[in-house]
């Protein structure tokens, strides 16, 4: 029995690629080293409210979100995990088993159920921008539930865990900074 709750899907095994390991081990690696703590982020304006600028526009987003939803188990997710974000749901599959989500953190199936996740009252979303309306990453109407992150999966990996450290201004941060560190290594040592 999976650790995670799957709600109406069931669990497909996906073949274990080389980015996908090592992806999930350098967030893993990263926030076993870190001993999966929470960042707590850095300080902001009285309301605790930080103004951001993404694909959707310029609008605030809580300096230390309590409740972050993402919505795709691996574009939006090994992100969000790797950040220490507070996931308390995400969807499509439950996470990988290197990828150290809160095994009481809700899966939805796809594409999402945007009633269901404005239940769940996040105050953060993260969720892939691929460039288009799309039932299954719906950003226009997840927008309407709470601030939403976008990922753009045409960017490597890197690049989005940089993009996302800046827009919750966590780019010091010792544990991304820990995350991003054993992904280097992990990458490094890979040879054809």
């Amino acid at each position: 029995m999976p650790a995670s709750t799957v709600l109406g899907s069931h669990i497909c095994v996906s073949d274990l690629t080389r980015r996908r390991f090592v992806v999930g081990s350098a967030a893993f690696s990263g926030l076993f080293a870190a001993g999966c703590a929470r960042s707590a982020g850095t300080e902001g304006d009285a309301s605790g409210m930080r103004t951001v600028t993404t694909s959707l526009g310029t609008y605030d987003i809580p300096v230390t979100p309590k409740r972050v939803v993402a919505i795709d188990s691996r574009l939006d997710l090994e992100p969000a995990v790797a950040m220490g974000l507070p996931v308390i749901a995400y969807s499509f599959d439950a996470a990988e088993p290197w990828v150290p989500a809160d095994p009481t953190a809700q899966v939805f199936e796809a594409p999402v159920n945007v009633e269901a996740i404005l239940a769940l009252e996040p105050d953060l979303i993260i969720c892939t921008d691929i460039g288009e309306a799309s039932d299954m990453w719906p950003l226009q109407q997840l927008s309407q539930t709470a601030p939403v992150l976008p990922m753009d999966f045409t960017r490597p990996w890197r690049e989005n865990i940089d993009q996302l450290a800046s827009w919750l201004d966590r780019t010091e941060n010792p544990e991304v900074r820990q995350v991003i560190g054993a992904y280097e290594d992990k990458a490094a040592g890979l040879t054809e």
